[in-house]
């Protein structure tokens, strides 16, 4: 075997982790529900079940996280 066929070095493998999260951040540099709009209620005013979900949702997409530690979260939110 060559130097081109890799064999069983692992350092040929990128860390797949980062570099999705690095592109996602360049692809939606700012969150959607940032401050450049104005909510439809008002901070204090609890929240409904449907924007509760979708408030944690959002949040869970900003922490970098592995996926199954997502996936586990993810279906914890919406069992809320």
């Amino acid at each position: 075997m060559g130097p081109d066929w890799g064999g069983g070095r692992p350092d040929k493998f990128i860390n797949a982790q980062s570099k999705i999260i690095k592109m996602t951040q360049q692809l939606f540099p700012k969150p959607f529900y940032g401050t450049s709009r104005p909510l439809a209620s008002s901070p204090s005013a609890p929240l409904d079940k449907a924007a509760y979900q979708k408030k944690n949702l959002e949040m869970l997409m900003q922490e970098s996280t592995t996926y199954s530690d997502y996936q586990k979260r993810y279906r914890e939110i919406m069992a809320e």
